[in-house]
């Protein structure tokens, strides 16, 4: 904004004219110049209203977009948003160069309406020369200020055309870009709110295959839990032998040597040839044994249990069983009470079962 000042003299019928040998400035001359100055004062009032209304303007629009902005925060739009993010940057690189022609036409229209400013002062201080014309030669500035102000009437209104446009222009392209801003916004809302729900997802993923892995170590553990059980309940002991016909010294061992059926048991030999189990698995075993005489069951070398029978000449069979814990290297032995007859195959058996 510029200020200009001009400088007045009041014309009435005391103030004497000055005598001298020129011919004084005619009143068509002066009117034309002081409307030309006044002209050219309102053009210039026009355009700092005009200037005031753009900013006024600019003010407006920044709300309208706060606003706009404010409004596309509460709005959850998810769809294509990488597409558009694209397309987007292009559209706002576009812009971004439009812009970049603006403002260099804008900086030349405000280095043009600078000069116009700096010529419009120039006018006014000849102007207050021209009221102290007194010769011919003055009157011949008059006109060709009268030429000069021509010019810079028709230069003012090109540069009033040129504005317009670049109002124009500036109008348009502020449209896009609030636009691509907006745009924008939204994609950027979009981005946000994507990247939270993947995260989200991850985090959700990652808690899963945490209590997958646990589940599955639990599974592999009950499984080995299960194989190693079932490997011991599938190699457990058992036997049952028999023994032969024979007359049976007292304190002697009964001989089963006939093996009828046997699993888990690795090794036969002490049964085949003195009649005697040793143990070859710790746990817990159900002994049988049944006989036609007196006979006494030994664990190592400790009695555990006998029977005996009321009448030796009665045909009368006899069992015991027990639940035993042996230990790796444990000897299970029948021995007989006294001299006695072994009937012996099925009237003699002698069984063992693992059962843990």
């Amino acid at each position: 904004m510029s200020f200009c000042s001009c400088n007045g003299f009041l014309l009435d019928d005391k103030t004497q004219p000055p005598t001298n040998s020129g011919t004084p400035m005619s009143d068509e001359h002066y009117k034309f110049v002081m409307q030309f100055v006044i002209q050219e004062r309102q053009s210039r009032l026009q355009l700092e209203e005009y200037v005031n209304q753009l900013k006024q303007e600019l003010v407006t629009t920044k709300t309208e977009l706060a606003t706009e902005i404010n409004n596309l925060k509460q709005c959850g739009c998810a769809s294509d948003i990488k597409n558009k993010t694209i397309t987007l940057q292009q559209d706002f690189g576009s812009l971004k160069r439009d812009y970049d022609v603006f403002k260099t036409k804008n900086a030349l229209f405000s280095q043009e309406l600078t000069v116009t400013k700096n010529r419009s002062v120039l006018l006014e201080n000849e102007v207050a020369h021209l009221q102290q014309l007194q010769s011919v030669s003055d009157l011949q500035t008059v006109f060709d200020l009268k030429n000069l102000t021509s010019r810079l009437a028709q230069e003012i209104q090109a540069t009033n055309s040129r504005q317009q446009a670049i109002t124009s222009e500036a109008n348009a392209r502020k449209q896009d870009f609030l636009a691509l801003y907006q745009r924008i916004q939204v994609s950027e809302k979009d981005l946000e709110n994507l990247s939270v729900d993947m995260v989200e997802r991850n985090k959700k993923i990652n808690e899963t295959d945490l209590h997958t892995s646990l589940r599955m170590q639990l599974l592999e553990s009950n499984v080995n839990l299960t194989i190693s059980k079932l490997d011991e309940i599938s190699d457990r002991a058992l036997l049952t032998v028999s023994s032969k016909t024979a007359t049976i010294s007292d304190g002697n061992v009964f001989q089963f040597t006939d093996v009828l059926t046997s699993d888990g048991i690795s090794n036969l030999s002490s049964v085949n040839t003195s009649g005697i189990f040793t143990c070859e698995k710790h746990g817990f075993y159900l002994t049988s044994n049944t006989k036609l005489c007196h006979m006494t069951l030994y664990l190592n070398t400790k009695r555990i249990a006998r029977t005996s029978k009321g009448n030796e000449t009665n045909f009368q069979s006899h069992s015991l069983q027990l639940f035993l814990k042996l230990k790796i290297g444990d000897t299970l032995s029948v021995k007989a009470e006294k001299d006695v007859y072994d009937w012996g195959n099925v009237d003699s058996m002698f069984s063992i079962l693992q059962v843990k």
